[in-house]
């Protein structure tokens, strides 16, 4: 759908497609919820629905920046920042409002829901068609597919994109999945875990400090120097207190590929990426590739002990991925130096 409204915009203009757009999405939150229940498959009404809706949601994505963007402004990235926040802040408040809902109204009255959440693109239908759109660039402000597809710029967003779309549908699927199984979530001891972690409340106040422009006193900045140079070496001892080599035995199989996949693939990936594509080489590949093949950091278990998660997990690939990183990255640097690389 993406590719589709690129070329399709040119032709018929940024109105006539953000219109159908938001006319395809209230569409498919409505087939939502009268399919299901028409006598239809519900796999496959479910399924309809949402491939009408998606249409909606491409075409959106594609349009509403360049619209945003022509609004006259002085304060364009401000703008545009706020626009891309705020699927994020859609999501959280259309997850926790549904939520409520369900719990007020009950599971057997689920149909309700879409036909309310479908009242906010036949708003918006309403609202575009009176308004006055930008016009599509022209010829020779366009920049060919092609040429785009060469771009590193291009090529890197693209990168990002795809990353921030897998971690989002891993954290979608693993909610939704969390909910299904009817757990209750201890709020109150997450809240503790949240309040005795070093770490949120290192960004806390380094934020409050930053931004009330607190100047830090003298004392507490040698006494916090002083502080961090013992936190990791006592967060090892803690580590080898805790390890034992049988405990690798009950999780063999996603300690392993969790050590591949950081030891091995990504280093591959990532490095073939900053090679091929961005032409980084020489001493300015070093510190990339000490970043992607470099163990685990010890963060990671004072994380799962503070939330109160696998740390057994955390440190068993904390201790293994470091005795084995001698060895890839010791291969690593030898193949980077003999393709000429790396000085």
């Amino acid at each position: 759908v993406d590719i589709l409204s690129v070329k399709v915009v040119d032709r018929i203009g940024y109105k006539k497609i953000i219109l159908a757009s938001h006319a395809f999405a209230f569409a498919g939150l409505v087939c939502l919820s009268v399919l299901p229940r028409s006598g239809l498959p519900p796999f496959g009404a479910l399924v309809l629905a949402t491939v009408i809706s998606a249409l909606g949601s491409g075409m959106i994505e594609v349009t509403i920046s360049p619209i945003v963007d022509a609004i006259p402004s002085d304060r364009k990235e401000a703008d545009m920042s706020l626009l891309h926040s705020f699927y994020c802040w859609g999501q959280m408040v259309v997850v926790a409002l549904s939520t409520l809902l369900i719990k007020l109204i009950g599971e057997q009255y689920w149909y309700i829901l879409p036909l309310l959440w479908s009242l906010i693109p036949l708003g918006n239908l309403v609202n575009f068609s009176t308004l006055p759109f930008p016009k599509t660039l022209q010829e020779d402000e366009k920049i060919p597919i092609r040429k785009l597809l060469t771009s590193k710029n291009f090529i890197i967003a693209m990168v990002l994109m795809l990353c921030a779309g897998a971690s989002e549908l891993a954290m979608s699927q693993w909610s939704s999945f969390f909910a299904e199984t009817g757990e209750k979530p201890d709020l109150k001891r997450a809240a503790v875990n949240a309040m005795k972690n070093p770490i949120i409340w290192g960004v806390v106040l380094g934020a409050a400090f930053y931004g009330f422009r607190i100047p830090m006193p003298s004392f507490l900045h040698a006494a916090g120097k002083d502080l961090a140079k013992i936190v990791t070496p006592f967060s090892f001892l803690l580590l080898g207190g805790q390890f034992r080599f049988s405990s690798a035995k009950k999780h063999w199989k996603p300690l392993a590929a969790g050590i591949v996949a950081k030891l091995v693939i990504l280093p591959v990936v990532f490095l073939w990426i900053a090679v091929s594509v961005l032409d980084i080489r020489g001493d300015t590949l070093v510190p990339v590739f000490i970043f992607l093949a470099a163990p685990t950091a010890i963060t990671n278990y004072q994380m799962a002990v503070q939330f109160d998660a696998d740390y057994e997990l955390a440190g068993d690939f904390l201790v293994y991925s470091m005795v084995f990183s001698a060895f890839t990255m010791f291969f690593f640097i030898f193949f980077l130096k003999t393709w000429g690389l790396i000085g």
